[in-house]
């Protein structure tokens, strides 16, 4: 085992996870940075799949954003007119999140961008192999999922010139 398969071992896997998500992510964003959604592709897919019903709250709660971030994030894909905010007919209090016809006219690109990610990053797998590193995340989730934690949200970051064009 050389030095560097030896230092992973002592690091936190959640860190090598954090590093392969920033360059997984890193590349998908670069593949998709014409469509100016900056990160927010999760999102959308997520939006995309619930059936178009599903709350604000919701989306914090699934992709572990606090409130105030998300409040943000929605803004600016309103200001980009990929999402919008629709009354739910039920509960005048509660308004669903929604695809624009601009971002349902996307989203094909983005699964597309997304399946080609997913793809190129397991090129070297097996199916034996890629059914079984689904199976260990799987796993992985499970038992941190019954572990004593901390919250820990992930501060979403956006950047200063996107900030002020959902201003104006």
């Amino acid at each position: 085992m050389d030095k560097n398969n030896i230092m992973c071992l002592k690091m936190p896997i959640g860190k090598q996870l954090n590093v392969l998500s920033k360059l997984y992510f890193g590349a998908l964003t670069h593949k998709l940075e014409h469509l100016e959604i900056e990160r927010y592709f999760s999102i959308l897919i997520l939006i995309e799949n619930s059936g178009n019903k599903c709350t604000q709250q919701y989306i914090a709660d699934c992709m572990e954003v606090d409130k105030t971030a998300m409040v943000r994030i929605i803004d600016y894909l309103v200001k980009k007119d990929f999402i919008k905010r629709v009354m739910n007919p039920d509960d005048r209090r509660e308004y669903w999140v929604q695809l624009t016809q601009k971002a349902l006219k996307k989203m094909k690109e983005i699964n597309r961008a997304v399946q080609t990610m997913n793809t190129a990053t397991t090129k070297n797998f097996s199916k034996t192999e890629l059914t079984i590193f689904y199976k260990i995340l799987e796993k992985m989730q499970a038992n941190l999922i019954e572990m004593p934690a901390n919250k820990v949200f992930v501060k979403a970051y956006v950047h200063e010139k996107f900030k002020k064009q959902v201003k104006k």
